[in-house]
This record gives structure tokens, sequence and C-alpha cells, in this order.
């Protein structure tokens, strides 16, 4: 399984809004390779009729347990709000 590191945004009206972040810790939104700081910043503008719940940058890794019902589980790297 690839490394995968996502940055999410949650409202009310959608589980989650989500960009990959690469290796430079960039999100592309829109054609723009920003941070995902700048994403959330920029995404409250952009649609002010969204309320923001939660934003994050998580990282999927392996499930230390062998027995889950799934092989990865999200570690949150960084929150904002």
């Amino acid at each position: 399984m690839e490394e995968l590191t996502t940055f999410f945004i949650y409202t009310p009206w959608r589980t989650s809004h989500k960009w990959p972040v690469d290796s430079n810790g960039l999100v592309e939104y829109r054609g723009n390779h920003i941070t995902p700081r700048e994403v959330h910043e920029v995404f409250e503008s952009d649609y002010p009729m969204f309320k923001i719940i939660r934003a994050e940058v998580s990282r999927r890794v392996i499930n230390p347990d062998p027995e889950a019902e799934r092989p990865y589980i999200w570690v949150s790297l960084e929150i904002f709000n």
C-alpha cells in the first residue's frame, strides 16, 4: 500500500472535501499549488455558504492490528480551526 497524505475539509453538507498533499506539502487547489492552511482560508471565502466543521491533514498508514476490518488507519498530522 502506497503512502497517502490528504487534506480534508468536513462540512455538514458533505462528509469531506479532500485533496492529495504532495511531497512538498502542497495541495493543488484551483490550478495553484498552495499549503493546506491556505486552502482552508481560500475555501472559506470561495464557499461562504459551507460551515467548516473540521479541517485536517492526515496520513494513511498500515493498521497495526492484523485482525482489523481495514488494512489501514488515518493519522491526523495537523488540525485547523
